[in-house]
């Protein structure tokens, strides 16, 4: 069932190398609370596991429509979708890619300033950030 789990992008991410021992990998989802041990002995992936560093969230039946999926509308109708991009990957690890492809498509325009010409976003990069970081924990599950 860990095998649901990428944990060697959550070892990628935390900067440290992936633990040859299986037992000290379960031990340290257990000690962020991805895993838990069941009645039966055997390793059960927590909501917030499953969240956080899932390969594919569609493999989880509760949660397959956390995916994130975002949407770029033609002017303000719902009616005309220009693209749509769903990432099915665990939050950690799909933050800054759903960032960057947002900041692909949001209104922007090149100036020229001091004989150098330069991007001018509509919204700022943090904002951007911020805003994605509610959306994606600040869920009713």
């Amino acid at each position: 069932m860990v095998s649901l789990l990428d944990y060697s992008k959550y070892y990628d991410k935390l900067e440290m190398p992936i633990p040859r021992n299986r037992d000290k990998v379960l031990e340290d989802l257990q000690h962020e609370k991805f895993i838990m041990k069941n009645d039966a002995g055997t390793w059960d992936i927590t909501n917030m596991g499953a969240l956080m560093i899932a390969k594919d969230l569609k493999k989880f039946e509760y949660l397959h429509r956390r995916t994130v999926r975002m949407i770029w509308y033609k002017e303000n109708s719902r009616l005309d979708a220009i693209r749509e991009k769903e990432f099915c990957a665990g939050y950690a690890f799909l933050h800054e890619e759903i960032v960057q492809y947002i900041m692909t498509i949001i209104p922007q325009k090149e100036v020229i300033v001091d004989a150098t010409r330069k991007s001018v976003v509509s919204f700022h990069e943090i904002a951007i950030r911020e805003l994605l970081a509610n959306a994606m924990i600040q869920q009713d599950l």
